[in-house]
């Protein structure tokens, strides 16, 4: 850990390592962090138990074991300085498999700020490198964590009787944290585009403009749905998801320039209309609405109609389609410091007032950060905002994320990935690249290329090194299977990743199984107790 006299340190490692180097700043704040006086200066956070062990190159680290919560690791308390800028680094493994292990800090104010996250393996060592910024004299409890709930499936049989010896099997269905990508027309009839979608197991798609009002009714009382209709039922032939994108658009922004030269009444009747068309049309069958998008940064129906025309239409729109998270949509948040508009105390005040609206003082209204990182990403920027926003309590997602043109596009593209997927706040990244092959043609894809798209792939579908990382992580996150069976109580214990999945019980001396649903869910960090009767 860092301390205001010690030169910031610039190295990294993306490599899992047999063995770790020593700790950078040689500990820094940290008592005893190469673990040479045993366990002083560290204790127990949660519950469990902590030991020294040293590996076979002589390395001393510490194991945390008997584990029933997320956080049940190490733990050390920290004096820190107003007015410091704090930086971090570790190595950590798990015992099986991969997952991504987290660092916080804990204090007075905040039980829970993430400085830093890896996704960690099984049988070598990952660093995790992070830092704060801290603006008040406090002291903090420094810990670990994983993404990850313990389950604890107790079997018994119909007579209350607990089964020995039964065969466990749980299977991620639907992961909490959704990873998706944008798409447009071209793939109805793109077998190419079809497969490589289909490939790469996305649970969730969107459509660049296909929903949007100018592509659905270009001509006043003309709509056509023709082309978001037939790309809805290929997702739904292979069961993605599909995020509805959107219902209204700053009319400025928008190539409809009979709706500007409505009269106000008429204007209205036209948004209430347009939202009655594509909302009922698709009820049910989309996931979530970019209600009105952008509308922080561009107003121009408020200016025309009234300053809560937002808040009614949000209303509205959750009459319409009342299972559908609906979703705020704004760009620079994440991406642009200096975009004042934006920063996340105004995001925030645009989701108070329409949360504030009558008849959605309940309601979820999400935050969607388009992230299109024109530049190199300020990660502890992003986390903050980040942690400012999460502390609304309302769903995070990237909704149009992409990386724009440079030596590193894929580096930084893996950087945000990664950042974003272990902040806890956030539930999903929607990529947002070009769509080959229009936008993926050579002289787009080059460095210096005349186009401004993020591509993943060429024109022929074969990876750029933007689509390995993408690979890359997905493969790191991909649903698991795990496997085992019930102690003498009847009992399989084991920590599951957050999200939905499938559990199958089979009793191997009568032949009898069960199937059924399980939803390990973030919301409490006990153990997840589960009774099943075969």
């Amino acid at each position: 850990y860092g301390t205001e006299a010690s030169p910031y340190n610039y190295s990294a490692s993306i490599k899992c390592l047999a063995e770790p180097p020593v700790p950078q700043y040689d500990g820094g704040l940290l008592v005893n962090p190469k673990f040479d006086n045993g366990l002083e200066g560290w204790n127990v956070y949660g519950n469990g138990k902590i030991a020294v062990r040293k590996s076979g190159n002589g390395n001393n680290y510490v194991v945390a074991y008997d584990r029933g919560h997320a956080h049940d690791t190490i733990m050390q308390k920290l004096n820190l300085q107003d007015g410091l800028y704090y930086s971090f680094s570790a190595w950590v493994q798990i015992s099986e498999g991969k997952e991504t292990v987290s660092v916080a800090l804990k204090d007075s104010r905040n039980p829970r700020n993430i400085i830093g996250s890896v996704v960690a393996q099984s049988g070598c060592w990952s660093m995790i490198k992070g830092g704060i910024a801290v603006n008040a004299s406090m002291s903090a409890e420094l810990y670990f964590e994983v993404r990850k709930r313990k389950v604890r499936l107790q079997v018994s049989d119909k007579q209350g009787k607990k089964i020995q010896g039964a065969q466990i099997t749980i299977e991620e269905k639907k992961p909490e944290f959704q990873i998706g990508c944008a798409v447009a027309a071209p793939i109805i009839n793109t077998t190419g585009y079809q497969d490589w979608f289909v490939s790469k197991g996305f649970s969730v798609s969107v459509f660049n403009n296909e929903m949007k009002w100018y592509y659905n009714e270009k001509l006043p009382g003309t709509e056509n749905y023709t082309v978001p209709d037939a790309m809805l039922a290929f997702f739904e032939k292979h069961g993605v998801a599909v995020r509805g994108h959107c219902v209204h658009w700053d009319l400025e922004r928008q190539n409809m320039p009979w709706t500007k030269a409505l009269p106000n009444k008429e204007l209205w009747d036209a948004l209430w209309r347009r939202m009655d068309s594509v909302m009922t049309r698709y009820a049910g069958k989309v996931i979530a609405w970019d209600v009105v998008n952008e509308n922080v940064h561009f107003h121009y129906l408020e200016d025309r109609l009234g300053p809560n025309t937002s808040d009614m239409l949000y209303k509205r729109a959750a009459e319409l389609d009342p299972k559908a998270t609906l979703f705020l949509n704004e760009f620079k948040t994440l991406e642009y410091p200096e975009d004042m508009p934006l920063i996340p105390s105004r995001y925030i005040e645009k989701l108070d007032e329409i949360r504030s609206f009558p008849g959605l003082e309940n309601k979820v209204i999400a935050l969607g950060l388009q992230a299109h990182f024109n530049s190199y990403p300020n990660l502890p920027y992003v986390r903050a905002c980040l942690d400012v926003l999460g502390e609304t309590r309302m769903p995070i997602w990237l909704t149009e994320f992409d990386i724009g043109k440079g030596p590193n596009q894929a580096g930084y593209l893996e950087e945000v990935m990664r950042e974003v997927y272990s902040h806890p706040a956030v539930e999903g990244i929607m990529l947002w690249p070009g769509n080959p092959p229009k936008d993926c043609k050579e002289e787009c894809i080059r460095p210096n290329g005349t186009c401004g798209k993020m591509c993943l792939t060429d024109t022929n579908f074969k990876n750029l090194p933007t689509g390995d990382v993408v690979d890359t992580l997905m493969n790191d996150w991909n649903r698991a299977i795990l496997k085992g069976n019930t102690d003498e109580c009847g009992v399989y214990e084991h920590q599951v990743i957050y999200g939905e999945h499938l559990v199958t019980v089979l009793d191997p001396s009568t032949g009898k199984n069960v199937t059924s649903p399980l939803n390990v869910t973030r919301d409490n960090s006990e153990a997840l107790d589960v009774k099943i009767d075969i």
